[in-house]
């Protein structure tokens, strides 16, 4: 290659390695991949202190369901600056749509689930769990197949929200069951065009050890299969994968 000097060049004029720099330097950069913590909203309705619901579940006189409360405790140990709290599709998709493009690296949402759904509203009893707004696929697919989607009064297309997740998205459903259903799992894949994780055993808030003192923050989420043994517990959502991942309780659903 013949090297010009500089002084020789035609005046305004700058050596190719130069402009090659400053186009560089001029492209846009993606965003950096982040965390997104979403939650469903859960009522509680027991009621109780959170010194009686320790006390209850040490004597054995009643179980305890997770309310809206907990899941954002769980989201502030796991890192969250900011927690969003929803109660239907549209609102999920809203709470997606405004993020960067190519922002979302890891979708935790945090809700109560069923075999074949994912409760995205509902009511926390002493020993049951009543559900409102429900995520599944027939709701999925009557979304996937409108023309558009009517978002925060937008119209707009299915594109622009998956354009929110990265290529290497993962939705993270923190959910009892959210493992069980392979059709859920895929819908959701084929939905958003990512990664899904479920969880095939409950998922269950305990003071661990069993303590009546313990306080509510410091319970911990345990996956539970057919009991709630050692080294199944974790403080953060980021760990309750590795736990659910080293255990085989973590079931992946790849995007199609």
């Amino acid at each position: 290659m013949i090297s010009i000097p500089v002084s020789l060049l035609p005046k305004g004029a700058a050596p190719a390695e130069d402009k090659k720099k400053k186009k560089k330097k001029d492209e846009p950069k993606s965003p950096k991949g982040q965390d997104l913590y979403i939650h469903a909203d859960f009522i509680d309705k027991t009621n109780r202190t959170d010194a009686q619901l320790a006390k209850d579940f040490v004597d054995g006189k009643g179980g305890w369901s997770p309310d809206s409360r907990d899941f954002d405790q769980l989201a502030s140990e796991s890192g969250a600056k900011l927690t969003i709290k929803i109660d239907s599709l549209g609102k999920l998709l809203g709470a997606i749509l405004d993020q960067p493009k190519r922002s979302i690296q890891t979708l935790h949402l945090m809700a109560h689930g069923a075999r074949t759904y994912i409760g995205l509203s509902g009511t926390t009893y002493r020993s049951s769990v009543t559900f409102g707004a429900k995520l599944d696929s027939d709701t999925l697919n009557k979304f996937a197949q409108a023309p558009t989607l009517t978002i925060n009064g937008k119209s707009i297309e299915l594109k622009e929200i998956r354009e929110r997740f990265r290529p290497d998205s993962v939705l993270h459903l923190m959910a009892c069951n959210s493992g069980v259903d392979p059709q859920l799992r895929y819908d959701l894949a084929q939905f958003f065009q990512v990664k899904v994780l479920g969880y095939s055993p409950l998922i269950r808030f305990e003071p661990n050890p069993p303590d009546a003192k313990a306080p509510r923050s410091r319970w911990k989420p345990r996956l539970c299969p057919s009991h709630c043994g050692p080294g199944r517990e974790a403080y953060t959502l980021q760990e309750l994968i590795e736990v659910g991942t080293k255990t085989g309780d973590l079931v992946p659903t790849n995007k199609p």
